[in-house]
């Protein structure tokens, strides 16, 4: 891991080429994310060697570094075309 002073973790390189572990869409009551709307994304990420030691094991190897990218919301409403989809990061 990389940080940028004394307390500021840089994302990783590369971080969207790693395992997609999955997605889920949660209501956000926090005031930190008070620039979202009602509705977050939260998108997670495993590094290749991670996935494939905790797929070998059922654990994960320790230093383990876990992506969890946030996006804000957003809904279409046009017809034919309802749904959400991911706006801001």
């Amino acid at each position: 891991m990389v940080f940028k002073g004394k307390d500021t973790l840089l994302r990783p390189l590369g971080y969207r080429e790693w395992i997609f572990v999955g997605s889920s869409m949660v209501s956000c009551h926090n005031q930190d994310f008070a620039e979202y709307t009602s509705n977050v994304y939260h998108n997670v990420y495993l590094n290749p060697s991670t996935f494939r030691a905790f797929d070998k094991t059922g654990q994960f190897p320790d230093g383990t570094a876990i992506i969890l990218k946030l996006a804000s919301a957003d809904e279409k409403t046009e017809p034919g075309l309802q749904g959400f989809f991911e706006k801001d990061l």
